[in-house]
């Protein structure tokens, strides 16, 4: 199984299945294999070099959700430092003029400001910051 997490889905670079389970890994006791993942967030999950554009549900649910979730289980400081400089991120999605947040936001670009059309996950991260 050690191999297979260390290799597991790279999904836009955001190491999608490591992060998404995380929750997984801390309720079900594999300690090494979390403290491997929370290692990996530490040192290589870096949002700004990611020049491309992301799909906002997917990475809002399974990639902030997730570092979230680790965040409220574990109070580790580096998940909600993630999560904030990510949904930081993802809030230029908010910013369309019709207020129906676009699809795909680049997430190498943080936006000076958005309307107020934010999802769960984002009130969450308004709450615990």
């Amino acid at each position: 199984m050690i191999a297979a997490f260390i290799s597991s889905q790279n999904w836009f670079g955001l190491g999608l299945t490591i992060v998404d389970s995380l929750d997984t890994l801390y309720m079900v006791g594999l300690k090494d294999e979390f403290r491997r993942a929370r290692d990996w967030v530490a040192k290589s999950l870096d949002f700004s070099d990611k020049d491309k554009d992301v799909n906002l549900f997917e990475t809002t649910i399974r990639v902030l959700g997730g570092l979230l979730s680790a965040y409220h289980l574990t109070g580790d400081p580096v998940f909600l430092d993630r999560s904030k400089d990510l949904g930081d991120r993802l809030l230029g999605a908010f910013s369309s003029p019709s207020g129906i947040p676009y699809s795909d936001v680049n997430l190498r670009f943080v936006p000076l400001a958005t309307n107020s059309q934010t999802p769960l996950d984002f009130w969450t991260l308004i709450v615990i910051t």
